[in-house]
């Protein structure tokens, strides 16, 4: 997990005019065995996360996730395009590395560990839940 300024990440620039807020959010860098475009395009998924405190049920939602998941600049659900040298970067096999972004997290021991998983799907009834993961305490800046 990294802090970055909003305002640097181009990500967001579609949802919100500019100039972008400066403001610290965190960065989640995480990978996957799978394919997640692939996987939001064969099966018309969205694909969001939740991060929060872990619980003894996995995580609890702490409402902040913003935008998605992403591979670089490209937002990662059933309706995206293409992705310029995503073919290639995929083409190399896992694992593979995505982006998540959520208001700043508190990571330290007296707020306890922090999670994160992978949600989505689609209507009716499918949906995507990954494994859950915990975020370590030490911050990279």
């Amino acid at each position: 997990m990294t802090d970055v300024n909003f305002k640097d990440q181009t990500q967001f620039e579609w949802a919100v005019l500019p100039p972008l807020p400066s403001k610290i959010i965190s960065r989640i860098d995480f990978t996957t065995n799978t394919d997640l475009l692939a996987l939001a395009k064969e099966n018309d998924f969205n694909v969001n996360f939740i991060v929060g405190p872990c619980t003894k049920d996995g995580v609890e939602d702490n409402g902040g996730s913003l935008g998605g998941v992403y591979w670089s600049r490209t937002h990662i659900y059933f309706g995206t395009k293409s992705a310029p040298g995503y073919a290639e970067a995929m083409a190399k096999g896992p694992p593979y590395t995505y982006q998540a972004y959520a208001e700043r997290l508190q990571l330290d021991a007296a707020h306890g560990p922090m999670c994160f998983t992978l949600v989505g799907g689609a209507m009716p009834m499918r949906r995507l839940r990954s494994n859950v993961a915990v975020i370590p305490f030490k911050r990279s800046n």
